[in-house]
């Protein structure tokens, strides 16, 4: 039971599972040029890679290896002139899983285990995310960019809650004063905040017009 749950073997199954998962859903492509063996094989590449080179203090085994495994799914889609797609979206999950792979091999199976599951959904739903993105009007966009701007930095500065005091400065911007509010307390030295939070503001108000 000790030799099965060695950290050795649960990063090679982790790697194999994770390719046979891309490589399920890639099969569902019928111009794709690597299915399941080619996706279990291309993260198994990965771990072994990461592992020999953490062995041999090799640090150029893992980008080799990529750059070898994107090369030869461009050789194989450019070889055929029949087909009008060009595969990028499976080279790039191809590169996708000979990295996790290599996750794995460095001793993050679960991470690897994880992002697998989430890139497998990613290109399962494509029709779904398509859908959703053609859906959306302009302002919707504009709506969901600044949300995701009030987040990132309202996340900065509660962090900045922890940082030493300084000196207050002076906030001049909408989204200055809203994110100070916010927290409950003014920008430390933060003139870079400031001049990052006027330009998002301008950016912003110009997309919604």
């Amino acid at each position: 039971m000790d030799r099965i749950l060695d950290p050795l073997w649960i990063a090679l199954g982790t790697s194999l599972a994770t390719g046979l998962l891309i490589g399920l859903e890639r099969e569902r492509n019928p111009a794709a040029k690597a299915g399941v063996r080619t996706f279990a094989l291309i993260a198994l590449l990965g771990s072994l890679a990461a592992l020999v080179g953490e062995a041999t203090s090799s640090a150029w085994l893992v980008p080799v290896g990529l750059a070898a495994v994107v090369a030869m799914l461009v050789a194989a889609h450019a070889g055929d002139a029949a087909v009008e797609d060009r595969g990028t979206t499976s080279i790039a999950a191809a590169g996708v899983c000979y990295l996790l792979g290599a996750l794995a091999g460095l001793g993050q199976p679960g991470l690897a285990g994880a992002l697998g599951i989430g890139v497998t959904a990613l290109l399962y739903f494509k029709p779904e995310i398509e859908g959703v993105s053609t859906a959306l009007e302009r302002h919707e966009q504009v709506s969901i960019l600044q949300f995701l701007i009030w987040g990132v930095g309202a996340r900065v500065l509660l962090a900045r809650r922890t940082a030493p005091p300084a000196a207050p400065a002076t906030t001049t911007t909408p989204l200055a004063r809203q994110l100070q509010r916010l927290v409950g307390q003014p920008f430390a030295g933060s003139w870079m905040l400031e001049a990052g939070a006027f330009a998002l503001d301008s950016g912003l108000q110009t997309l919604a017009c």
